[in-house]
């Protein structure tokens, strides 16, 4: 018997294909949602694609610090684009990272974030008077 291939549907209700990215530190195949791609400046400088639509070739990394520091250390985005890749500004691209994890992190699902404050805080907040139903942010 075939093994089926982990990102193809199993039945017709399942319509949508789970496309799945190799991070180029570990070689692990996560879904490309889980992943962060980073692109080659002309400037041979090194940045992070948080959009994953800005153009040219595009490498991918787990969504952590660990991974890119390994692919900084081990030459893997030398290696990926077959040129010298300036990483001088790796402290910021580090804390980029981290802010980009610490997101994802917390708009995981990407559902909608809902609050519900009282009305006198809402008042507050919006500047408008709050009439029957309780204000949503």
């Amino acid at each position: 018997m075939a093994k089926r291939k982990a990102n193809l549907p199993t039945n017709k209700r399942e319509s949508k294909r789970i496309t799945l990215r190799t991070c180029i530190a570990c070689r692990k195949k996560l879904p490309k949602k889980e992943m962060v791609r980073f692109v080659l400046r002309q400037s041979k400088q090194l940045a992070i694609d948080e959009s994953g639509k800005s153009g040219g070739r595009g490498v991918n990394l787990c969504a952590s610090a660990s991974c890119f520091e390994d692919a900084v250390e081990r030459g893997s985005f030398n290696r990926a684009w077959k040129t010298n890749v300036d990483v001088s500004d790796r402290d910021k691209i580090e804390e980029e990272l981290e802010k980009l994890i610490e997101q994802r992190a917390f708009r995981k699902g990407e559902r909608s974030v809902t609050f519900r404050v009282d009305k006198t805080v809402a008042e507050e907040i919006t500047g408008k008077a709050v009439t029957k139903q309780p204000a949503t942010i």
